[in-house]
């Protein structure tokens, strides 16, 4: 009995012992449990705000912003800038152009010109806007600067534009001539400066000559020749040239002349003249004998076995082996104009020095590339008696 008692006793007190026991296991459990909880929720807390404060990729892309030659790394390598003499009758001295090497396509352009580009197999000019732009911002006698940009259709993905410098390759004139124009002006004869403009007009700008199968020019080195109705010519004040052949002087030596020339596309031409030889000079005191003073103001000479009469301002012309006199307006213009195949003397005045008198003038060839000065003495025959006196000694 004793034993049994004993035995409950014990038993009891275990089962405190072991109640007491689990309590504190689980209560230790929901202490250790509730720590996890808590540290994984700080640490869940620290990585929301790490991750809340890292940028975005979309934050990135806007604020990076990318640039047009990103995009079209090539583009640059497929411009070149290009400069060949204008025409005159144009905007400036040089014309400059744009071409693309791909499609060997070009573009004239000044300052300013906007230029829209496709970009399927290769680049090429859009006659319509496209987002792909090129801008001619500056021109230099050497290079041009362009921009290059692209219009984005997302105002927030913003493509800034590139600026590059081209160098500006100079095109040399055509060598080619097949136009029949310049064919007709590289056949003619340069026959030099007029010299009866430089002696009786020195003080105004000289005046040249080349002479063609038909026609014959004069004009002056400021001056831009047309080719029209199948001639050249000189081309009137404000005349509108642009759809002509045109040619203008780029320099004039002892030598040559050398001519730029423009078909009506604007092809760019250089022709180089040579400066026709001229006739062997005449004596012109073994042509004109025997000058005697007929009057005040005229002249009796003895050429070709015949006598002529001259005044000053007469042209004696020598023209197919024969001399004549040409006197009038109209024929001295045609002479001036057009010129002979020959020689041409221009009497200026009879001057006297101490008792005796001389005929003055200049002896040109034919194309008055040539000028001589010349002075004949004349006889002035002794006085004659009047007729009435006459009269009287019969």
């Amino acid at each position: 009995m004793i034993t049994s008692c004993f035995s409950l006793h014990d038993s009891l007190k275990i089962v405190g012992y072991s109640s007491l026991f689990s309590f504190f296991l689980a209560l230790l459990s929901l202490f250790l449990f509730s720590f996890q909880e808590l540290s994984f929720a700080v640490e869940e807390k620290a990585f929301v705000e790490e991750k809340n404060n890292f940028p975005s990729f979309s934050s990135c892309f806007v604020k990076k912003e990318a640039t047009t030659l990103s995009y079209f790394p090539s583009l640059p390598s497929q411009i070149e800038g290009v400069a060949t003499i204008g025409r005159p009758d144009g905007k400036g001295k040089l014309l400059y152009s744009v071409v693309l090497k791909n499609g060997k396509e070009a573009k004239n352009c000044v300052e300013g010109a906007t230029f829209y580009l496709n970009n399927k197999d290769s680049f090429s000019f859009s006659e319509s806007n496209t987002p792909l732009w090129i801008v001619i911002t500056k021109i230099l006698p050497d290079e041009m600067e362009i921009e290059i940009g692209i219009e984005s259709s997302e105002p927030e993905n913003k493509i800034s534009p590139d600026r590059i410098r081209l160098p500006i390759r100079k095109i040399p004139p055509s060598t080619s001539i097949a136009h029949p124009a310049l064919l007709q002006l590289a056949n003619g004869k340069f026959h030099g400066s007029d010299r009866y403009w430089a002696v009786y007009h020195p003080e105004q700008e000289p005046l040249y000559r080349i002479v063609l199968s038909q026609d014959t020019l004069l004009f002056r080195k400021e001056n831009v020749l047309v080719y029209q109705n199948g001639q050249w010519d000189v081309a009137e004040n404000k005349m509108d040239t642009t759809l002509y052949p045109i040619a203008c002087i780029e320099s004039v030596d002892k030598e040559k002349m050398v001519i730029n020339c423009w078909d009506e596309k604007g092809t760019f031409f250089v022709l180089s003249l040579p400066i026709s030889s001229t006739s062997d000079k005449i004596f012109l005191e073994e042509v004109l004998t025997q000058a005697k003073l007929r009057t005040a103001k005229q002249v009796s000479c003895l050429i070709e076995n015949k006598r002529v009469l001259l005044k000053p301002g007469d042209f004696l012309v020598h023209h197919n082996g024969k001399w004549r006199v040409a006197s009038t307006t109209k024929s001295k213009s045609k002479l001036r104009e057009n010129g002979v195949e020959g020689e041409i003397f221009v009497f200026d005045s009879l001057v006297q020095k101490g008792k005796k008198r001389f005929l003055k003038g200049y002896l040109f060839n034919g194309f008055w590339s040539t000028a001589h000065e010349v002075s004949l003495p004349v006889n002035v025959p002794d006085k004659r008696i009047p007729h009435s006196e006459k009269k009287k000694k019969n």
